[in-house]
C-alpha cells in the first residue's frame, strides 16, 4: 500500500505518515535546513552519513551522542542537557571527561580501576579515599 496525504507525506505500509516518508519501520522527517530527522520505529536503526560533514547524532530527551568521523580521524561525543558536552573519545585514543568527575573502568559492572579528577589512580576497589589523595597510585590486593 503506498499513501499520499494532503502535505505530500508518503506512507507505504502507513495509513497515515507523520514524517515525509514512513514505513513501518522508519520514519524520515525535516527539522530544518539540511539536517533529516530518522526515526526508527522498532528496535534497531542503523545511520549512515554520506554528507561532507560525516557527523551522526542520536538525540534522548535532554542530550545526544554525537558521532562526526573522516578518513583519518572521529570521535564520540556524549553531551546532555543541551550543549553540555561531558564526554569525549578520539580516534586518536584519548578520552576526556569535562567536569570535575572521576573516570572509571568496569568489567561485569564492577569497578576495576579509576583515574580521578586530580590525576590520582586506584587499580581495584581502594576503600579509603584519603589514599589517593595522598598517593597518585593505589592498589588494592597485592601487586
Amino acid at each position: 500500500m503506498l499513501v499520499v496525504n494532503k502535505d505530500g507525506f508518503v506512507g507505504i505500509g502507513v495509513n497515515t505518515p507523520q514524517g515525509r516518508i514512513e514505513t513501518p519501520h522508519v520514519r524520515i522527517s525535516n527539522t530544518g535546513g539540511n539536517n533529516p530527522l530518522i526515526q526508527g520505529l522498532m528496535n534497531g536503526l542503523i545511520l549512515e552519513s554520506l554528507g561532507s560533514g560525516h557527523q551522526v547524532q542520536l538525540k534522548t530527551n535532554g542530550g545526544y551522542v554525537s558521532i562526526i568521523g573522516g578518513a583519518t580521524d572521529g570521535e564520540v561525543r556524549l553531551v546532555t542537557a543541551g550543549t553540555t558536552e561531558r564526554m569525549r573519545i578520539s580516534a586518536e585514543g584519548s578520552i576526556t571527561v569535562f567536569d570535575a568527575q572521576p573516570l572509571v573502568f568496569k568489567t561485569d559492572n564492577t569497578e576495576r580501576m579509576k583515574i580521578t579528577e586530580s590525576g590520582g589512580v586506584s587499580i581495584g576497589v581502594v576503600t579509603n579515599p584519603a589514599v589517593l589523595s595522598t598517593y597518585k597510585l593505589a592498589v588494592a590486593g597485592n601487586i
